[in-house]
């Protein structure tokens, strides 16, 4: 719609910090659609004790920091390979 290529769209997307704010009404027809997912979360949540479901939280967060981290690292390399291209 704009004629920009998809890399151009990309890179103004880049530079640009986007604010969603979602409607409660626009949510609310999702919600029976959904319904299912959380409560299949539930039942597999009920079957760890708190415990457990610490221990399985300290994970996730550790690898997700670790994710973002690495991910940094990777994309600041390639944004300097480029600027030396």
């Amino acid at each position: 719609m704009t004629g920009l290529t998809t890399g151009a769209i990309t890179h103004i997307l880049d530079r640009r910090k986007v604010f969603v704010r979602v409607r409660e009404e626009s949510v609310e027809i999702l919600l029976p659609k959904y319904e299912a997912v959380g409560k299949a979360y539930t039942t597999l949540l009920e079957q760890y004790s708190d415990q457990e479901l610490r221990l399985i939280c300290d994970y996730m967060e550790k690898t997700a920091k670790l994710l973002e981290s690495e991910l940094t690292r990777v994309i600041a390399a390639h944004r300097s390979h480029r600027k030396k291209a």
